[in-house]
């Protein structure tokens, strides 16, 4: 068993090299992280390619100490085995660190709490991942609150039958006031009366209330929007 590990591990980082250049830097981590993974059925092949995907896309990876890129690797090891793809994790990682200026431990929590929000929620794992990389764009200018926005609104958009960038493209035009107010407009004239207000609706930042500000709205004319189909929602405000 230990010539077929020694061996194993030796492919690993062979296959490691050829990709990233890099694979004899990592030579001793992989050899201590492999009895560690093994227990999470994580193959020593499996843990080559988690580094070779952090190398590649979490570009601070390197600069790393011994105890953070544990951490990051079995974070991402786990994650893959239970659908989020290697790729999408590691882009994450280095968004939340990198532009979120979280720590290791706290993107790795975030990772992992979206995994059983996924689960919970019935969202496959990695459109819950994929998700949260999508909508950076939109989520950044909430600082460090944008990820428990992003927890609240991928439950939310599930609930009303969207993705997750289908409501942001309803919500954004809420981000501007000549935007705002002649969306308000249009939605007023639908519903027949003053329903909803513009200077509510730019206050209101978050996807997820300006959402249930649209829905109680439509509640109130007597109409429903969580009934609506995608693009009769988008035409609709």
């Amino acid at each position: 068993e230990m010539i077929k590990l020694a061996m194993a591990t030796d492919k690993a980082v062979v296959s490691l090299n050829k990709a990233t250049g890099a694979g004899t830097q990592f030579v001793a981590e992989i050899a201590s992280m492999s009895p560690r993974m093994s227990a999470a059925n994580v193959s020593v092949g499996e843990l080559g390619k988690t580094y070779g995907s952090l190398i590649t896309k979490f570009l601070a990876f390197n600069k790393l100490n011994d105890q953070q890129r544990a951490g990051i690797i079995e974070t991402t090891s786990i994650l893959s085995e239970l659908g989020v793809g290697l790729d999408t994790t590691s882009d994450n990682f280095n968004i939340l660190m990198t532009s979120f200026k979280m720590t290791s431990e706290e993107a790795g929590r975030f990772q992992r709490e979206m995994l059983v929000i996924a689960q919970e929620s019935l969202i496959p794992p990695d459109v819950m991942a994929e998700g949260f990389k999508d909508a950076l764009p939109q989520l950044a200018a909430f600082g460090k609150q944008a990820t428990s926005v992003y927890a609240k609104l991928a439950v939310n958009a599930k609930a009303a039958s969207m993705s997750t960038q289908e409501v942001l493209k309803i919500t954004e035009k809420f981000d501007r006031f000549d935007t705002a107010a002649d969306s308000v407009g249009k939605l007023n004239a639908i519903l027949g009366g003053p329903y909803l207000s513009t200077t509510k609706m730019i206050r209101q930042t978050d996807p997820t209330e300006r959402i249930r500000m649209l829905s109680d709205a439509a509640a109130d004319a007597g109409k429903s929007f969580d009934s609506m189909q995608y693009f009769e929602r988008k035409s609709w405000p």
